[in-house]
């Protein structure tokens, strides 16, 4: 749920920083596949709060991350095949 919470994070400091929308989708989903590759539980259930809550964040707050999803998975593909091939 940590992993969740720090994509936001790092999403909204992208966009306080003056990046497009597609940036801070790219650094939710670089936290999400880093939680994936030191725990891939977490990052598994990070990442599906992050699709679970992504239109209310999107809603109250105006931070776009909708591209996370699809930026996700790549991400989360790229660590399974790097870190947990065995």
């Amino acid at each position: 749920m940590g992993s969740a919470a720090l994509a936001f994070g790092a999403a909204l400091l992208v966009e306080m920083a003056g990046m497009d929308r597609v940036a801070t989708a790219v650094a939710a989903a670089a936290v999400i596949a880093l939680a994936y590759a030191i725990r891939p539980v977490d990052g598994l259930l990070g990442f599906g709060l992050l699709l679970l809550f992504t239109p209310t964040i999107t809603y109250w707050t105006g931070l776009d991350v909708r591209l996370g999803d699809e930026i996700g998975v790549l991400l989360l593909g790229v660590a399974a095949l790097i870190v947990h091939r065995k």
